[in-house]
């Protein structure tokens, strides 16, 4: 979280801060380090970050100072063992087979539901990258047949 948020000198200064980690550049991830933890106390940078188990659960830190802050994330939210949010201004792809069965990624390509969620950030922008493939080959890659979006 370091290289996204580098002013956020609250971050340096906490303990266990390492637990928390950002996969690309659009989700935190919190996951549970210990069995059976009282609480789970995570660092969230300033913002508003959406659950992705929950998308009605919004983390919210708004410190004046621009810092960060910690907040206490529910343990029985946590069946998997970790909890994920959407950073504030970005937005990820998410696909789903519905009520079919997907068993492979064929499955979610001919059957699959694609979807976008959007976290907007405080002036009301978010961006992402989609990148869409037909196989697990490089073919595609060489005779450029992908399809690649920039929102």
């Amino acid at each position: 979280m370091m290289y996204h948020y580098p002013e956020d000198d609250v971050h340096f200064a906490s303990n266990n801060t390492e637990h928390t980690f950002l996969v690309g550049d659009a989700l935190k991830v919190t996951p549970v380090m210990e069995s059976m933890p009282k609480d789970l106390m995570s660092y969230f940078p300033n913002g508003e970050w959406v659950s992705m188990r929950d998308y009605a659960t919004v983390v919210s830190v708004n410190n004046k100072t621009g810092m960060g802050g910690w907040v206490n994330l529910p343990l029985e939210a946590t069946s998997a063992g970790i909890h994920s949010h959407l950073r504030p201004g970005y937005m990820v792809p998410y696909q789903t087979c519905g009520n079919i069965t997907c068993g492979t990624t064929t499955d979610l390509q001919n059957q699959g539901e694609l979807s976008m969620i959007i976290n907007r950030d405080a002036q009301g922008h978010a961006k992402g990258l989609l990148f869409l493939n037909a196989d697990d080959t490089l073919a595609e890659i060489e005779k450029k047949t992908y399809e690649y979006y920039e929102f």
